[in-house]
């Protein structure tokens, strides 16, 4: 059980960066077109609109283990 305590730790504190990182780059919905986006705002909310679904993702997999956790106590 600690062994499955540890490797669930690892994982949601992997979790929790990839969540940083990922709202960083969302930048709240606001991340600075990219060049081939200036032009183009289909492109740019294509990927706005994936940068979120990636913020989400991470925000569900950290409430999972969290939950997984507390089940393990």
């Amino acid at each position: 059980d600690d062994m499955r305590r540890k490797v669930l730790t690892d994982e949601l504190a992997t979790e929790e960066k990839l969540l940083a990182d990922a709202r960083t780059v969302y930048a709240n919905g606001a991340p600075v077109p990219l060049p081939e986006e200036q032009g183009n705002a289909a492109k740019y909310q294509e990927r706005i609109a994936r940068l979120r679904q990636a913020v989400q993702l991470h925000e569900r997999n950290i409430e999972a283990l969290k939950k997984e956790l507390g089940a393990t106590r």
